[in-house]
């Protein structure tokens, strides 16, 4: 397939699956005003109630958690109901077939209820939106970006991931919602399958042959359990009653199956960081560490599905923010995939960020100026003036505004790195004083091995045979390079850094001339080299290229000047050989 059509493909199937994901996920922005409504329940699959909230429809007609919906003969709106809060659009009236806790059945008629909100309930639903938002944008950029079976398995994962809206359930036809929850087992299935997968792959891009059959026996085993489901789903869509036994069957197989995709996910990750080489760990632990403060949010509100027997109703507020902990997954899968590099708060605030930030505030400023001061100043015409003042206000002082943060950022947030820029400067200007290629070597090896807690550095110049090693600090680096060897060639012909083998090389340049690379080790850690620290280590080098060309013309400055000083004793001596000469002809 030509690379167009693949490009094509791969951003259609992705634009596809994330546009459906979000559309599915993000009508309950819309919760803070326009509440869901309540029966005041919360209820297992099977029926059995785990949770009555105070003062809510279901309290007041005496229904107790250990109670039990009749599921058997279960109308279209009963089913709708069974599950978290027992949603239901407002003001819809359901009668539901009781059998208390001393086994007596009777019927109950129960009007649903605008679910009551708070202000946190409201601020914690935007928060989780864009929280899924992200869930959902950071996996399609790494499909987009860098596609492989690794960054496909992930978005799977995540786009497989998601709640239905409540929102959205309700608003859709009685049998289309059913058919919608059934799916939803289908989804949790194809999330535990994708995680299954990253795990085993991670953190390798491009997995081995083992890998590919591991994968395929776990699509293997995948498809009969999809394809129960998918059944189950159209028998709901055909014959709610006569489905609703093989339907538990089918969710409570699916949910256990998925639960052993995830434990194998687990088992996955565990084996690949006892196997994976020394640089890699830190990566994968941080991954790790990414699902499991994300999950461990997510089991308290999960747990009260799989095991009714325990009853746990967090406030919606506190379900809201234990969910926004997914939004870790996929900043610490990113960080390992992207930036190679471990917990760095960098990644989490930059400058563009900072930016952001600075731009939200100022309109922010703007709106708070035309809300308390505009309006209330309309009649005397005083407030145009005094939004017209704020606006020049704002648009004079971001400059500085932006020049103070932006120093204080590097400062404090950034200082490692800070105080590095501000080294490697002092060192650059230092080099060029410098009068032999011996003591440029030891700058540019020992002081970002120091500064950035390499694991070692070496430099190579250019010889008649290749690329000789001149200098080395930290751990061991080959002795030279032939100037047919791949990284010689590369940095021959791009002029720009390349990465092999966990190091990184960066050419010495000089008009359009290769004097020599350097090659710098990972951290000490086992962390490869951030971009952040790579554009330090060119500039630093482009540094270091000028003093070696330098010292280079200051050479050949002294040369010539001694070849010069040789060759007027020579003419002197050539002078005086031929007054000498002519003196013995005229004798």
């Amino acid at each position: 397939m030509p690379q167009g059509v693949r490009v094509f493909v791969r951003v259609a199937a992705v634009t596809l699956l994330a546009a459906l994901t979000l559309a599915l996920m993000l009508p309950d922005i819309a919760a803070p005003w326009l509440p869901w409504g309540s029966f005041g329940f919360d209820a297992a699959r099977g029926g059995r109630i785990t949770n009555v909230y105070p003062n809510l429809p279901a309290a007041r007609a005496g229904v107790r958690p250990g109670d039990r919906i009749d599921v058997s003969n279960a109308r279209d709106q009963e089913l709708r109901s069974i599950g978290p809060f027992a949603m239901a659009w407002p003001g819809t009236t359901t009668v539901f077939r009781i059998r208390t806790r001393d086994g007596t059945d009777h019927d109950i008629a129960l009007t649903s209820v605008p679910w009551p909100r708070s202000t946190l309930d409201n601020i914690t639903d935007v928060i989780e939106m864009l929280v899924e938002l992200a869930f959902v944008a950071i996996p399609a950029w790494l499909v987009l970006t860098r596609p492989a079976l690794l960054t496909w398995t992930f978005f799977i994962f995540a786009t497989n991931s998601y709640v239905w809206s409540a929102i959205l359930y309700e608003l859709l036809p009685a049998p289309l919602a059913i058919l919608v929850a059934s799916l939803s087992v289908i989804s949790g299935i194809l999330a535990g399958l994708g995680f299954a997968a990253f795990a085993l792959l991670f953190p390798r891009l491009s997995p081995s042959r083992t890998q590919v059959r591991i994968l395929s026996v776990l699509c293997a085993i995948t498809v009969p359990m999809l394809a129960v489901d998918l059944a189950e789903a159209w028998m709901r869509l055909t014959d709610y009653g006569g489905s609703i036994a093989l339907g538990s069957l089918a969710s409570t197989l699916s949910t256990l199956f998925a639960v052993l995709l995830y434990l194998l996910g687990i088992a996955f990750f565990i084996y690949n960081h006892a196997r994976a080489p020394i640089q890699d760990r830190p990566r994968i632990r941080w991954v790790i560490a990414g699902f499991a403060v994300a999950f461990g949010g997510s089991l308290v509100t999960f747990v009260g599905q799989v095991l009714p027997a325990i009853s746990i109703s967090p406030p919606v507020w506190a379900i809201n923010l234990l969910s926004s902990l997914d939004v870790l997954v996929p900043i610490s899968v990113a960080y390992a995939i992207v930036a190679l590099r471990v917990v760095d708060v960098r990644f989490v605030l930059s400058r563009a960020l900072v930016y952001g930030s600075l731009t939200t505030a100022a309109v922010a400023l703007l709106a708070v100026l035309d809300f308390a001061v505009a309006r209330q100043l309309e009649e005397t015409k005083l407030g145009l003036i005094v939004e017209i003042a704020g606006a020049v206000f704002v648009g004079l002082g971001m400059q500085r505004m932006h020049a103070w943060i932006d120093s204080l950022v590097d400062r404090f947030v950034f200082r490692s790195l800070h105080d590095a820029q501000r080294h490697f400067h002092t060192i650059g200007r230092a080099m060029i004083f410098a009068r032999s290629t011996r003591a440029i070597d030891p700058l540019v090896c020992d002081e970002p091995v120091r500064a950035l807690h390499l694991g070692g550095a070496a430099v190579y110049h250019r010889t008649e045979d290749g690329y000789a090693r001149t200098f080395a600090a930290g751990s061991p680096f080959r002795d030279g390079f032939d100037h047919d060897h791949r990284v010689v060639l590369h940095l021959l012909a791009e002029r720009t850094p390349i990465e092999r083998d966990g190091e990184l090389a960066v050419p010495f340049t000089v008009r359009d001339g290769l004097l020599g690379f350097a090659l710098f080790g990972a951290h000490v850690n086992g962390t490869a080299i951030d971009p952040n620290e790579r554009e330090l280590l060119e500039a630093l080098c482009a540094r270091a290229a000028n003093a070696y060309d330098h010292v280079a013309s200051e050479e050949r400055a002294e040369e010539n000047a001694r070849l010069r000083g040789d060759l007027s004793i020579l003419q002197a001596r050539y002078e005086e050989v031929k007054s000498l000469a002519r003196a013995t002809q005229s004798r």
